[in-house]
């Protein structure tokens, strides 16, 4: 290599000169100094790498071998500058300098983490293509011819093989055999009391196992009824058929006009029978092709095709203000009369019915179901009931006897020979309605009762409206939400005046600008990125996006926002800790 400091005067060939030139003009001015190699660098991967033909540049030592291309570990400082910079080899020599035991580097660095995980049906988020709206429902399958020894009914067959397992096949001999159970379809069993009806399958391979879900009434507040044709059934150009042929057990010459679809939903089957629920139309195109196979049924028409992501939330996430659990399908809720006076059990109790129906303009008919919602009476069942049967004054049922209020009862409406009304009990005067459960209205109420399609709940001795009134076509839920000691954010101690109402917890991001463009599927504007395709569409995890404050000084409600389901009190706030065995039941 050249010296070309000495090209200059003696003078100046000083020893910090000489370390300049050498470390600047030397180098940059010498000739080429290396070598040509060829070879791999990296990973050695099994499977792939072979000893023989795959040569790689040699190291000095066994974990550099091992080990050349992989990331650097490093912390930063107080001023965010990268520190502690380690090659992955530098990091287990360190390591291992220091005692530690490198030889299972996967128990080494092993450690929990966290992924973004709401609570929704994954598969209909990514995969919705695969899912068509059946506004009547998949045709129910008839499951006959099942051996159920050696359980003494097929009603105990069901309750132990089917419900709460993880998969179910009917067996050769059942009719239709080798049916294989999946999430959608509509079954019912010859032979059953209690699943004599069709009932949806849900939750199959879930961690609870197998549902049976009934079919609940479809029409919500919201609802736009049509009229029917009479006694008679039509196909519409949509391929929707329009059933009257049973006029007289539906509501007169009404019907639930169909949605073309909710893209923001709740799983079947929720403990609250919620409106997101109840009108959940949603079927996986393998639940619609078992459905046919079986009942040669049709295949829904192709403009029922999901063409936008579906947001189902998890069923049992309770809602905000809206009860916890379904008590009930009542006829009448009767709250007020026309001076804003209650109406009470003791107006109507012993009147004829049909003087009670001409007073208030309503159908009532024996069997029917109300509730006294603002009847606070105090009452004593022994004024109620009549003399319960007994044998050498040894009762033959229990005895009803206790307190309570009117409006802490479900009646059912009996008529008397002389067409005058019994209330009773729907079930006992010892099971009055318990706090958070629900009913929901079937028929219009006079003055201010409730009204078809909504939803009611009991709490602190006071029957009041669901606040998740569904009213639209793809509008969001609103979920209660929790600080991290599982206090509710609108806890009137905790927090005073709070401005929490209700979190939708993930969603579409809403276009806000003025002026924008409805989405034509989704009828709100959204949010997209790139290109605006459909894989482009924004969502936000409202969890973190949306805040709340409290008392008069307008106080920030700190810290992470949490929900949870009605049957485990752990709390979640969408980052979940990865489990590779979520259930139970499940082993590694």
């Amino acid at each position: 290599m050249t010296e070309y400091i000495k090209k200059l005067p003696a003078v100046f060939q000083t020893v910090t000169e000489k370390k300049f030139f050498d470390a600047t003009f030397d180098q940059v001015f010498s000739k080429k100094d290396s070598d040509y190699l060829a070879g791999f660098l990296g990973r050695r991967i099994p499977g792939s790498f072979n000893p023989v033909t795959d040569f790689y540049l040699p190291e000095p030592s066994k974990n550099r071998t091992w080990w050349q291309l992989e990331a650097t570990a490093y912390a930063r400082n107080e001023n965010s500058e990268k520190t502690n910079v380690f090659f992955y080899d530098d990091l287990l020599e360190r390591i291992e300098y220091y005692g530690g035991n490198t030889l299972n580097q996967d128990r080494l660095f092993a450690s929990e983490y966290y992924s973004f995980g709401p609570p929704i049906d994954y598969d209909m988020f990514v995969n919705y293509h695969n899912y068509y709206w059946v506004e009547q429902g998949l045709a129910a399958i008839e499951i006959s011819n099942i051996d159920f020894s050696p359980y003494p009914t097929i009603d105990a067959y069901i309750e132990a093989e089917i419900i709460g397992k993880s998969s179910y096949t009917t067996p050769e001999t059942a009719i239709p055999s080798n049916l294989k159970f999946t999430t959608g379809i509509s079954v019912s069993f010859a032979g059953s009391i209690t699943y004599a009806e069709p009932r949806y399958v849900e939750n199959f391979g879930g961690c609870t196992g197998i549902k049976l879900v009934p079919r609940f009434p479809d029409f919500t507040s919201g609802s736009i009824f049509e009229f029917l044709p009479w006694d008679g059934v039509i196909e519409l150009s949509t391929g929707r058929i329009i059933d009257n042929r049973y006029w007289d057990a539906k509501t007169w010459d009404t019907h639930s006009y169909p949605n073309p679809g909710d893209y923001i939903t709740i799983e079947r089957g929720a403990l609250d029978r919620n409106a997101w629920s109840r009108t959940n139309k949603w079927f996986h195109i393998d639940a619609i092709s078992a459905t046919v196979v079986a009942t040669a049924s049709p295949f829904p028409i192709n403009s029922t095709r999901a063409l936008r992501p579906i947001i189902q939330f998890v069923a049992d996430i309770p809602l905000y203000k809206s009860g916890t659990q379904f008590r009930e399908e009542i006829h009448y809720g009767f709250r007020d009369n026309s001076e804003g006076e209650p109406m009470r059990f003791s107006q109507y109790q012993g009147q004829l019915l049909s003087d009670v129906n001409d007073e208030l303009d309503i159908n009532m008919i024996a069997g029917d179901l109300v509730c006294f919602f603002n009847d606070t009476t105090d009452f004593d069942f022994w004024d109620l009931s009549e003399w319960d049967q007994s044998i050498d004054d040894i009762p033959v049922d229990e005895w009803d006897s206790g307190f309570g209020k009117f409006n802490q009862f479900i009646f059912q409406v009996n008529e008397n020979p002389d067409g005058t009304i019994n209330f009773l009990p729907y079930t006992a005067w010892t099971t009055p309605v318990l706090e958070g459960d629900i009913v929901f209205i079937l028929q219009d109420g006079p003055y201010d009762a409730a009204q078809r399609g909504e939803t009611w709940y009991y709490s602190l001795g006071v029957w009041q409206k669901a606040f998740n009134d569904k009213i639209t076509i793809n509008q969001p839920p609103l979920f209660l939400l929790y600080d991290h000691t599982g206090t509710e954010l609108d806890d009137p101690v905790k927090y005073p005046e709070s401005t929490f109402r209700g979190s939708e917890i993930f969603s579409y991001k809403v276009n806000t600008e003025a002026g924008a463009t409805p989405d034509p599927v989704l009828k709100f504007p959204i949010v997209y990125s790139g290109l605006g395709q459909a894989s482009d569409i924004i969502f936000q995890n409202d969890l973190m996006t949306d805040r709340y404050i409290y008392g008069v000084t307008r106080l920030n409600i700190d810290g992470y926002y949490y929900y949870k389901t009605t049957t485990s009190p752990v709390l979640f706030n969408n980052w979940n800790l990865y489990d590779p065995c979520p259930c139970d039941t499940d082993t590694p």
